[in-house]
């Protein structure tokens, strides 16, 4: 009975955002599902590191990301040196992660999470790796 409530309350609120889109705000004309989700995409938020030290940025929704020195490369292979340009989004609730579209399953059903984050790294528009010998230390806060 609670899922049959969940799924209708869902059901309503879809309704009636599909409802209130107007033209204009259509990703493709005809695209009303990717509008949805993406009016509920995680927000991008830009940070700036040096390549060279032990950082630490703290996102919006309270993840933190530890990055040690010497951790990026670029494309080649090659360490990187100066400013690294971090985008990060964070999922850090059940109705996030439906509305995001991300979903992760196993064969026993939906995945349970503590939360999710995307970190992408650039320099001066190109891509980055993350250096195979070091590793990056994710925090995931958690509720009781």
């Amino acid at each position: 009975m609670k899922t049959l409530f969940k799924f209708f309350a869902f059901t309503c609120t879809a309704t009636l955002l599909l409802i209130t889109c107007s033209k204009e705000n259509l990703i493709e004309e005809g695209s009303v599902e990717k509008n949805l989700l993406f009016n509920f995409q995680p927000r991008v938020q830009e940070f700036e590191i040096n390549a060279g030290e032990n950082e630490t940025i703290t996102g919006e929704e309270g993840m933190q990301v530890l990055f040690p020195a010497n951790c990026f490369l670029n494309q080649n292979g090659t360490p990187v040196t100066g400013t690294i340009e971090i985008n990060i989004q964070e999922v850090t609730t059940q109705s996030a992660t439906m509305l995001s579209g991300i979903t992760t399953a196993t064969d026993e059903g939906l995945l349970q999470s503590g939360g999710m984050i995307y970190i992408d790294a650039s320099q001066n528009g190109q891509e980055l790796i993350v250096n195979p010998a070091s590793s990056l230390m994710i925090i995931v806060p958690a509720s009781e």
